[in-house]
This record gives structure tokens, sequence and C-alpha cells, in this order.
């Protein structure tokens, strides 16, 4: 879920923003594929508990590919939160002084961003830490995180265990996706519709400018004794 943003004037913002709109179905559909791979997950763990039986191979490399999705959709989740901090930093260039309804700038929902990304990686931290991994900050590889967690399947209580951490891993993310999703949403309808009431601003200004303009040319001409009352031409100075 990776997204490039360029904005270089307001009107190409505006563009952008519309465009990107898209981001909230697929966090919606990424929502929905972590939940059900939860209910899977918890579905597997009941019965392993009820029968004490221990996970396959195969079972063990579903495990396995499940924890690596939900990384990835982590890793893939941050980056978009930077394009987007990017944005918001783009925003406040061209627009300073905006604030939004809730008195908002641009910059607070960078912060809120950033709030968001720590937290993505403290839910795997609290995964890790449920199943009692030494120091599971040291584990700044993907790979190494992953391998830590499959570690702790060795036996039908760890599998268990195993599997209760992939949970909570999925619906931390789910979290942290919703809430990114509102965010998005917000900052997005709202710093459109600013955009939008500044171009017809700006254009209404541009309107009363030319008309100013042209009553002062009518007005010079008159006292010049270019055109008469009625408005017909007597002469040209060249």
């Amino acid at each position: 879920m990776t997204y490039s943003f360029t904005v270089h004037d307001p009107i190409n913002y505006a563009v952008n923003l519309e465009n990107k709109l898209n981001i909230l179905e697929q966090i919606d559909n990424q929502i929905r594929g972590l939940e059900n791979q939860a209910k899977s997950l918890v579905n597997q763990a009941k019965q392993l508990e009820k029968f004490d039986l221990s996970l396959s191979m195969g079972s063990i490399q579903n495990l396995r590919n499940n924890l690596q999705r939900i990384i990835a959709l982590q890793n893939s989740t941050q980056s978009t939160i930077n394009n987007y901090t990017d944005l918001q930093s783009k925003f406040m260039e061209l627009y300073p002084d905006y604030t939004d309804d809730s008195y908002l700038k641009a910059s607070d929902y960078s912060r809120k961003a950033e709030e968001l990304s720590k937290e993505i990686n403290d839910v795997t931290y609290d995964a890790m830490k449920s199943l009692e991994i030494i120091s599971p900050e040291k584990y700044n590889n993907d790979t190494e995180k992953i391998d830590a967690i499959m570690d702790t399947a060795k036996d039908a209580v760890g599998q268990l265990q195993a599997i209760q951490a992939v949970v909570q891993l999925s619906a931390g993310t789910s979290q942290q996706l919703m809430e990114l999703k509102y965010l998005i949403g917000q900052s997005l309808k709202l710093q459109s519709t600013y955009i939008v009431n500044e171009n017809q601003e700006k254009i209404i200004n541009q309107q009363n400018e030319n008309s100013n303009l042209r009553h002062d040319m009518d007005t010079s001409n008159e006292s010049s004794g270019i055109i008469d009352d009625e408005g017909n031409l007597l002469g040209q100075f060249f």
C-alpha cells in the first residue's frame, strides 16, 4: 500500500486529494482481510486447545505466511503515513494560515499520523512481549522478528501462544488502519473543501479587480474627452 503524492500548486493539490481517496477503500479491504484472518486463526486455536493437537507443518507454514503478510502490511502502512505527512507539509506551504472546523492545522494531522506510526511499531513489540521474547526492541529486521515469533511455536502450547500473538498483531494492525482511514478521510475532505473555497474566492476577487479596472479606464477616457456621455468614440490619441 504505497502511494506517491505530487504537489506543485493548489490546483494540482486538489487533484491529488481527489485521486488519493481510493486509499480509504483499499484500507477498508485490508481491514476486512485482517478480520477474516483473525477469525480463522482463533478457530484454529480453539481446535488445538480442545483436542490437545499440534500444528501440522503445513499449518505452521500458513501461520508464518499470515505473520509475513501482517508485517508487510505494517510496512506499507508506514510508507503511506510517510507520504501523507509529506502531503501535509506541502499543504502547509501552500496554505500556512489554514485551520479546519476542529481548529486543526496540517501540522496537527502530520503529528497524529506520526503517532500512529509509532503505535504500529508498538503492536509488534507488544505481541513479541506476550510471547516472553527477550528484548524485542533489538529485532529491527522483519525476518528476525518473524523467526523469533515462530521459534516459540515448537510444541502445542507454544503454537497456541504463537497463534494468539498473531491474532493480537492482526487486531492491533486493523485498529491502526481504521484510525489512519479516519485521519486521512477527515483531513482530505476538509482540505478539499478549503481549496475549493479559496479558489472560488480568488476567482471572485479577480472578477472584481477586472470590473474595477474597466470602470477606471472608462472614467479616465471620459475625463480625457475620448468618449462622450453616450459612449460614442470621439477621438484617439497616438
